[in-house]
């Protein structure tokens, strides 16, 4: 990854058996954050939200976890969620030259942009049989909350806002994307 000197603690929020649904994917937010995790990442999300959902982002946010989620894959500047939830740092994926990929969501909503493989260009990831290629704005985020990571970890008395001020703030401006 982008640092080290953290822990981290990994959870799935679907398997092959239970299938993706974001039910799991909020308890396992809950879980993390009820167990202090200081940056958790989401790589998931969908065109609508709930109440539960919004309640439960909000309950994260309040035990002190700041939250990154991926923008998502439908080139589109329509909101998703829970990337568009006030708070929340939403990650769109760029390729080698810094370019809006092919698939990647962008505007309002979107914070910040990290690589997230495009064609060819997959970045590496775990799957189930060890490790592949994969692309998705799934892959930018983790990026970016890694870079917070590291940043938390040579500033730990830093407060969240301190922390994405100082990310986003000397992130290079690509506005154009």
């Amino acid at each position: 990854s982008v640092s080290w000197n953290v822990k981290l603690l990994p959870t799935s929020a679907a398997n092959s058996a239970s299938g993706d649904t974001i039910e799991r994917g909020l308890a396992s937010v809950v879980y993390l954050a009820e167990n202090g995790a200081d940056i958790i990442n989401m790589s998931w999300g969908s065109s609508t939200t709930s109440r539960l959902q919004r309640e439960v982002m909000a309950y994260a946010q309040g035990l002190g976890s700041l939250l990154v989620t991926s923008a998502g894959n439908e080139r589109t500047s329509d909101l998703q969620y829970p990337s568009a939830l006030p708070g929340l740092i939403s990650v769109a994926a760029v390729n080698s030259t810094d370019r809006l990929t092919s698939y990647s969501n962008y505007g309002m909503s979107v914070d910040v942009a990290a690589p997230g493989g495009d064609g060819l260009r997959g970045l590496r990831s775990t799957i189930p049989s060890g490790y592949g290629s994969k692309q998705g704005t799934s892959m930018a985020s983790p990026i970016v909350a890694g870079v917070f990571a590291l940043v938390k970890s040579l500033h730990p008395q830093w407060s969240n806002q301190r922390l994405v001020e100082q990310v986003l703030g000397t992130a290079a401006a690509i506005d154009g994307l």
